[in-house]
């Protein structure tokens, strides 16, 4: 499917996921960040013609959503609506993948077995607003893990299944 029918629903979901990252986002902000990080293709054609039919580009949720952070940053975060740390596992390219929405100190990443022996950990002594880790489990067995990252002032646990 394709067309404005696809694109309304899609752009709306995409902003409320920026919104989340960053709760005081503005209009003006909102152009900047799709000026900023739109992609361009072979299909996009030349963007910076006037008369484009591809405004800026494509969208593009992850890296507007990296750019809210960074904002965020330049500002002082003073809410706690947002975690220290995203993650998630990616089963298509069997990477977890960590991006970082303030300044972090010592963050430590640790994967366990069901048997609770740590399969992999991972330190990052000093992570700025923005950073994105990808963390390969290439050669772990299939199963049940837990993935556990931690800061100083932060938690987050995740099961996976590979």
């Amino acid at each position: 499917m394709s067309g404005t029918s696809m694109a309304a629903p899609m752009v709306t979901g995409t902003l409320a996921a920026w919104m989340q990252a960053r709760p005081s986002l503005t209009p003006e902000e909102t152009r900047d960040i799709i000026r900023k990080t739109s992609r361009t293709d072979e299909f996009t054609g030349d963007v910076n013609v006037t008369g484009n039919t591809w405004g800026w580009g494509k969208l593009d949720a992850w890296n507007g959503i990296k750019e809210c952070l960074v904002i965020n940053g330049v500002e002082g975060i003073e809410t706690g609506d947002v975690d220290d740390i995203l993650f998630y596992y990616s089963q298509s390219d069997g990477n977890i993948r960590l991006l970082f929405s303030r300044d972090c100190t010592d963050a430590v990443l640790s994967v366990y077995n069901t048997s609770g022996s740590a399969v992999i950990q991972k330190k990052y002594s000093y992570t700025t607003t923005g950073d994105e880790i990808y963390v390969s489990l290439a050669g772990l067995q299939r199963g049940i893990y837990v993935v556990n990252i931690s800061t100083s002032g932060f938690v987050k646990s995740l099961k996976i299944i590979i």
